[in-house]
């Protein structure tokens, strides 16, 4: 039983349930095993790809900037806020929350808001960390973090339980990443 005060005691029991879903710990912990991924995998893997295969990565170190950091994280963020929601849903958890003084609404506002905490938390750890982010970027960075709970809320606009969530994150997902194909579209397309 939680005994600290009353407004953490979701974000605690967020924590507690996080820690103990084996889909969710690899998630949460997704911005800083990617910050130091591209930190110290990346050098590597641009060097091999120079000596082995000729090809020259640096140009598209801001697209994997953007592809792997700012826009992954906050739609890492907003899958796992989908998912928290639709875990509440499968376990009657909302039929409570619906009858309680704290309602739907307040839940939902709750939910988002972490989801948006966790993007912009996420962001400023991975961004830094992967070095692949500029420092003319952070505005760019700043305006990912609102993907998160849009993302949150497209997924639980059509998903009804867990399984349906985990499949259209996967399809929600794919046209969020779409934006990025115009660094390689030219002329007025582009």
């Amino acid at each position: 039983m939680w005994r600290g005060p009353r407004e953490l005691a979701f974000v605690h029991a967020d924590v507690r349930n996080v820690g103990r879903d084996s889909v969710l710990v690899p998630i949460a912990l997704s911005p800083l095993l990617l910050g130091v991924l591209l930190r110290f995998g990346y050098p590597s893997m641009a060097g091999w790809a120079e000596r082995a295969h000729g090809v020259d990565l640096d140009p598209y170190r801001p697209v994997l900037a953007l592809l792997a950091v700012v826009l992954h994280v906050p739609v890492i963020a907003g899958m796992m806020g989908a998912l928290v929601v639709l875990d509440d849903l499968d376990d009657g958890v909302l039929q409570v929350v619906r009858v309680s003084p704290l309602g739907v609404r307040r839940y939902l506002g709750y939910r988002l808001g972490a989801v948006t905490a966790f993007a912009g938390l996420g962001l400023a750890v991975a961004a830094p960390l992967s070095g692949a982010v500029p420092a003319t970027a952070w505005g760019a960075v700043l305006l990912a973090v609102p993907v998160a709970p849009l993302f949150t809320l497209a997924v639980l606009a059509v998903a009804r339980n867990r399984v349906q969530g985990l499949t259209l994150t996967k399809l929600i997902g794919l046209p969020a990443y779409a934006p990025i194909a115009a660094w390689w579209i030219t002329g007025a397309a582009g």
